[in-house]
């Protein structure tokens, strides 16, 4: 990738692109870079456009730790994992190829917006 997107987390993603059907955002990460659980926190204050102080705490939707540990890429197998989680009102998708997928509830596109 040419360049790096940075959240208002501070971390770094290789893209973020939203895809109206189905109305989902869809991050790439460098997983040498970043952990999953980390590009999960940096997807969602793009999305809400706010603070990462701003989120409810991760740990309350998923075991971060767990979640880094199960989507790390281990050896050149082409097995892919997937955790799936709910947080901020968005069905969340991470991929073990260095994917993140958001998807907000079906009544609204955006749910929260932080002040």
């Amino acid at each position: 990738m040419g360049y790096m997107i940075t959240t208002q987390a501070g971390v770094g993603l290789q893209s973020f692109e939203f895809h109206p059907k189905p109305a989902t955002y869809h991050v790439r990460f460098d997983q040498e870079t970043t952990a999953a659980s980390m590009a999960v926190i940096g997807t969602m204050t793009t999305i809400l456009d706010c603070d990462p102080t701003e989120l409810d705490p991760l740990y309350d939707a998923v075991d971060a730790d767990a979640l880094d540990n199960c989507v790390r890429v281990r050896g050149t197998g082409t097995d892919v994992t997937l955790v799936s989680f709910a947080f901020e009102a968005h069905a969340i998708t991470v991929s073990s190829s260095g994917a993140v997928a958001a998807t907000p509830p079906p009544a609204t596109r955006r749910t929260r917006v932080c002040a």
